[in-house]
């Protein structure tokens, strides 16, 4: 039995609507999506072993369906993860397929994960050569994030996650680049990561956004959000 068949017996046990209906689908909806994010976890975990590569295509091809899935975040949550293993392949340009444009809006609910699937556009294509490409995008992507993002504290967040994948970008470029280290476009890297450290992370405990979680929940009770009235208080 696999461990998509496993989590569907575990969730449906004891459920008196387990038998079928509109909450046996959703119980049954919940086990497949979660059957499908499982193996992008163990190919992280397993990121070494010699089948790594081969591991990685699999998990992404099992991802694949969840892409059309009509919960926001559980789409954006797929798009995020079937890129970062199709980020592996010798090819980046699967992976760039199903990453949205950095600069545009992320659909309602697709937060947090369209967020990180925009730093891993800048990334990929950094990795490709795209350096200078790369810096610009994440520049205005400093902008873009304030508006998108609800809370003061998010957007403050966000903006060092921007500038972490900047530091990241501009020590590769350095790496990259011909020439001795103290070269103009060289010594322009290291002043460039001075400045973005000390404007942004100079502060004890400077916390940077984060994905705290691996993928959306996706398992909601049917009667989640409802509360049952109060009895009314009786005077003294």
């Amino acid at each position: 039995m696999g461990f998509v068949d496993n989590l569907r017996t575990v969730l449906l046990i004891g459920n008196p609507m387990s038998g079928g209906g509109r909450a046996g689908r959703h119980l049954n909806e919940v086990a497949d999506a979660l059957g499908r994010f499982v193996p992008q976890r163990e190919v992280v975990r397993t990121a070494r072993a010699g089948d790594a590569q081969e591991a990685a295509r699999r998990a992404a091809s099992r991802l694949a369906v969840l892409l059309e899935d009509d919960r926001p975040q559980v789409a954006a949550a797929a798009a995020l993860w079937q890129a970062s293993l199709r980020a592996r392949e010798s090819d980046p340009s699967r992976a760039m397929s199903v990453l949205g444009l950095v600069l545009s809006r992320p659909r309602q609910g697709t937060l947090p994960f369209a967020f990180f699937a925009r730093l891993l556009r800048c990334r990929i294509l950094a990795s490709r050569g795209g350096h200078a490409v790369a810096l610009a995008l994440l520049t205005q992507l400093e902008d873009r994030s304030d508006i998108w993002m609800a809370r003061e504290a998010d957007r403050t967040n966000a903006l060092r996650a921007i500038t972490l994948v900047e530091i990241q970008v501009l020590r590769d470029w350095y790496a990259r680049l011909p020439g001795p280290p103290d070269s103009p476009q060289r010594q322009w890297c290291v002043d460039r990561v001075k400045t973005l450290i000390d404007e942004h992370f100079s502060e004890d405990g400077s916390t940077v956004f984060r994905l705290t979680a691996a993928i959306p929940i996706v398992a909601v009770p049917e009667d989640a959000g409802r509360r049952e009235p109060e009895a009314p208080q009786g005077e003294d």
